[in-house]
């Protein structure tokens, strides 16, 4: 008899043993990965996504494929998929950009778009990893030196202002036009005032952008060298954010890291500001929390660490190095308040480095002084 109850507390035991998680609920490391090829995909496929809805560990997101969209983004083909598990609740939101999908342990693209606006049905548009995997071509293909470019046509003066007016900006569609459009990537600013916020929203607007006011420190990152650790960084599914301004003042761009090879990585899926090569420091990110929402849910982010650069920032993605270095302009800010006398009664100091872009470091460096002086009591 003491055999045979021994015998089945041996068995009780055993079911409560903890088994370990099956291979797919594990989130994704770097390092090679095979590759899932666009020409296999096929509609009720079975695939997961990883992306971070809160703190700074990834999550599964099951996705149902529904078929590939032929020539739904410029000339290149779209995978359109049914998000289920919290992104049912969440819908597709902003800092969703770049979050690995796979089939079978194989990376097939990167969540990228969305369809619609009040669609209960989470339809996410997948941009295929070989598309994402071209941008990388670009650090060894670009020319040293490049011959000047020929006149081939002469565009006509207004339309040539308008395009380097918008940049990068989409046009005026119908709004109930079912076309996909890139998932916006929340740019988180602290320390800019609301009113000068407001201004240069448009101009964000135009490159896709969604300008968040930062209630908190929207990074913790003071130097744009990269930290200790930065080799064990940015692991697929994990937060990724582009630095644009950073100290008391800042401004970054948040997304979700596609892929990582160890030394690059692929995230985004659709351009950040589409500038092509670029220098901006590339940082982690933590998620405060997903905000659900019908018709602008998003990620609301913190950014921490830099760990490297961005060099590309293309079409179908960007592109950063870890351990790479980006130079930023360092600004040493003073103002000074002055009585009836002209005597100094009151100074503050502030201190922040910016993104070093032909065109955008004046348009940055005219908002944080204009935001700077707006902020003090003294000013009228």
């Amino acid at each position: 008899m003491m055999k045979r109850w021994f015998a089945i507390g041996l068995v009780s035991m055993a079911l409560w043993v903890p088994l370990p998680l099956p291979a797919a609920e594990a989130p994704p490391k770097a390092g090679k990965v095979a590759i899932f090829p666009l020409k296999d995909i096929r509609p009720g496929m079975q695939a997961t996504a990883w992306t971070v809805f809160q703190g700074r560990t990834p999550e599964p997101i099951p996705i149902e494929i529904i078929g590939v969209w032929k020539k739904a983004s410029g000339p290149n083909d779209v995978i359109l998929g049914k998000m289920g598990g919290k992104a049912k609740e969440t819908n597709v939101a902003g800092g969703m950009s770049g979050s690995p999908v796979y089939i079978d342990g194989k990376l097939v693209g990167a969540v990228a778009l969305r369809i619609s606006v009040f669609s209960p049905d989470s339809i996410c548009g997948i941009t295929p990893i070989e598309s994402m995997l071209e941008v990388q071509e670009f650090d060894s293909s670009k020319p040293a030196d490049p011959a000047p470019a020929r006149k081939v046509a002469e565009i006509p003066q207004d339309i040539l202002q308008r395009l380097v007016a918008a940049g990068v900006a989409e046009s005026s569609l119908p709004r109930d036009t079912p076309l996909l459009t890139p998932i916006q990537t929340p740019m988180l600013f602290s320390g800019i005032s609301q009113s000068t916020l407001r201004m240069f929203v448009p101009l964000f607007e135009q490159m896709g952008i969604t300008a968040v006011q930062s209630g908190g420190g929207g990074s913790s990152a003071t130097s744009w060298k990269p930290v200790k650790g930065w080799e064990a960084s940015l692991n697929p599914g994990d937060s990724v954010a582009g630095i644009l301004i950073s100290g008391d003042l800042s401004a970054t761009g948040t997304g979700t890291v596609t892929y990582n090879d160890g030394k690059h990585v692929l995230a985004f899926g659709h351009p950040f500001m589409n500038l092509g090569s670029i220098d901006m420091p590339m940082a982690k990110s933590e998620i405060v929390m997903t905000l659900a929402s019908s018709y602008q849910p998003n990620k609301l982010p913190n950014t921490t660490d830099v760990v490297g650069a961005l060099h590309q920032d293309r079409f179908s993605g960007i592109m950063g190095e870890l351990g790479a270095e980006a130079p930023m302009v360092p600004v040493h800010l003073k103002l000074r308040s002055m009585n009836d006398a002209g005597v100094v009664v009151k100074e503050k100091d502030f201190n922040f480095q910016v993104f070093v872009n032909q065109r955008y470091t004046p348009t940055l460096m005219m908002m944080t002084l204009a935001s700077t002086i707006q902020q003090i009591n003294e000013y009228a």
